[in-house]
């Protein structure tokens, strides 16, 4: 079959929501969030693993708005708890998937409110059974569905898989900081988050990772990122962790610049 015809794509994934539709029924928020997360991975997995699209979060958002997935409502963005769950319980699944994918060596999910991209492993296994270059040999996409054991949420399992290195990770997969999210702890959140994120010492921290000064250019800055990222991007040899750093680093001077 043909997973980049349009109408296989909305006919495929029609139906795993419709297969979805007597849990989403149910009064349970918790189940009503994980019903919410099965969708998304699936939609997230046609346009990002099978697509092999990129899109900043916003974009992302709009998207996943639109007909077939009809997921998020771009309009929850007006309000900061709305805004909140819709930027949570995107990312949850994001690091949920990046999670699977890295396990399976089928490539690294790159996960940032600029850049949301997967890159395909270049081994020899991923050239030959997956979808690479326009050549594809079909072998079974990630379907969260199977992935699932009876009575384990699919948080849990990633959970523990995760780099532990990655504070974001640990973060976003524990799905009880969505459940507990009110208007008041979130407005408390978002206040702490900008006094921590604009800062001079956060800003001098994130230069000094990149290895520029208060009087390096966004141009200067930008091509240190991206030697860096090269450098020690996991694909490449690379470690993790310091991966991880650059990209953070980057993404709080970008808010400066």
């Amino acid at each position: 079959m043909d997973f980049k015809s349009n109408d296989l794509k909305k006919q495929r994934f029609a139906e795993f929501k419709e297969s979805q539709v007597e849990t989403m029924m149910d009064n349970s928020e918790v189940n009503g969030w994980r019903t919410l997360n099965k969708c998304l991975r699936q939609a997230l997995t046609l346009l990002l693993f099978e697509e092999q699209k990129h899109f900043s979060e916003h974009q992302l958002i709009q998207t996943l708005g639109k007909s077939p997935f009809l997921l998020l409502d771009p309009q929850s963005l007006r309000d900061n708890l709305g805004l909140f769950r819709t930027h949570f319980i995107l990312f949850h699944s994001l690091y949920q998937l990046k999670s699977e994918w890295q396990l399976k060596r089928w490539g690294i999910l790159e996960i940032s409110p600029l850049l949301i991209q997967f890159k395909p492993s270049l081994g020899e296994q991923f050239r030959d059974n997956a979808y690479h270059k326009g050549h594809y040999k079909r072998t079974p996409i990630p379907d969260v569905g199977q992935q699932e054991t009876a009575g384990q949420p699919p948080e849990q399992k990633t959970k523990r898989d995760v780099d532990k290195s990655d504070p974001l990770a640990l973060y976003y997969l524990d799905i009880s900081n969505l459940i507990t999210s009110t208007e008041q702890s979130v407005d408390e959140y978002l206040n702490r988050f900008w006094v921590e994120f604009l800062n001079p010492q956060q800003k001098q921290k994130a230069l000094n990772t990149l290895g520029c000064s208060t009087e390096s250019t966004p141009q200067e800055i930008k091509k240190s990122y991206r030697q860096l990222a090269m450098q020690h991007h996991p694909d490449r040899g690379g470690n993790a962790h310091q991966f991880h750093q650059v990209q953070e680093a980057y993404d709080i001077l970008t808010v400066y610049n």
